[in-house]
């Protein structure tokens, strides 16, 4: 075991092995109007107020699904919401479940009343995820900056000071409100909430880490991509990505009629990932600025060559 982040991790890791998770599912609607899939919310947490830090660090996360068949002669659309967080003003880090092939994704920025839309260019998924379900990131470039006031993450190092036996872990997404059997799928989507979770298990080489729902609070559908946040000397870090819920192997049988986020919910460990995150952040960062700057060179010559014609 790793003992220092100097995250100084005494906690046992809970096997995973123990239960199993939730997975996306879709909900149709008719014509122009559309309905959430389920993503991986927060229950029993608070609505974040606009113009709060939390509110300028998390970020709705959308992606279209292939129109689905139908009989009835209307377009059917169908839409994920996840979470997401802001690594810089053009580059998010979601989860990689939460892209759905080359279908169209966005993000959406709530201001007080107005919601901005600004899509999605180019996806990066981790390598590892095509072999381990928990290596579960991906990267998102955004066609243009987010606004100014955007608070962007850093993930920690591993010689913090940081005890995670008294860590209040920040959890927050859009996802739903609620967990109880039988409930709408799309109960509180797309409304920001926050939790203060406790890390039930941490081992720096692991792909993942659990933080304890059992007491009616956590993550569930539509939080999936959201951050684990800390606030360490005045500057916020992310510590983990919302991926999957977990529920004891025996309730599994019923999973239709449990209340499947009140165990313990896994996040994707971003320490281990860390490196690859930095390193494609850069190289995504190094496009972004060659494609500014040759758009700035071909808007810019054919306005030189106008001005030459001119002065023939």
């Amino acid at each position: 075991m790793r003992k220092s982040l100097v995250l100084l991790s005494l906690l046992a890791l809970a096997a995973c092995a123990e239960g199993g998770f939730q997975s996306p599912q879709p909900i149709a609607t008719t014509a122009k109007k559309s309905a959430s899939t389920t993503s991986d919310t927060i229950i029993g947490g608070e609505v974040v107020q606009p113009g709060s830090d939390v509110s300028k660090m998390v970020l709705s996360f959308k992606s279209l699904l292939h129109p689905l068949d139908n009989q009835t002669g209307h377009q059917k659309v169908a839409i994920t919401q996840c979470t997401a967080s802001a690594l810089t003003r053009r580059i998010v880090l979601t989860a990689a479940h939460c892209l759905n092939g080359e279908n169209p994704s966005y993000v959406e920025i709530m201001e007080g009343t107005t919601v901005t839309t600004i899509p999605v260019v180019k996806t990066t998924v981790i390598d590892e995820f095509k072999t381990d379900a928990y290596a579960d990131i991906a990267l998102a470039v955004l066609k243009e900056d987010l606004p100014a006031s955007t608070i962007t993450v850093s993930i920690p190092n591993p010689d913090m000071q940081i005890d995670l036996q008294k860590l209040d872990l920040i959890s927050a997404g859009y996802g739903k409100d609620t967990d109880a059997p039988g409930a709408d799928l799309k109960d509180g989507l797309g409304v920001l909430r926050v939790v203060l979770l406790k890390i039930s298990g941490y081992e720096f080489s692991d792909s993942k880490f659990l933080v304890d729902q059992s007491n009616g609070k956590g993550f569930c559908q539509g939080d999936s991509g959201g951050p684990g946040l800390f606030k360490h000397q005045d500057k916020y870090y992310v510590m983990g990505v919302a991926s999957k819920t977990v529920f004891p192997e025996e309730h599994k049988s019923s999973e239709a009629t449990i209340a499947t986020c009140s165990f313990r919910g896994a996040y994707v460990n971003l320490l281990k990932f860390k490196t690859w995150i930095e390193k494609t952040t850069a190289t995504l960062t190094a496009e972004i600025e060659a494609s500014t700057s040759t758009t700035a060179t071909e808007t810019s010559e054919p306005m030189i060559a106008a001005d030459q014609k001119l002065d023939d």
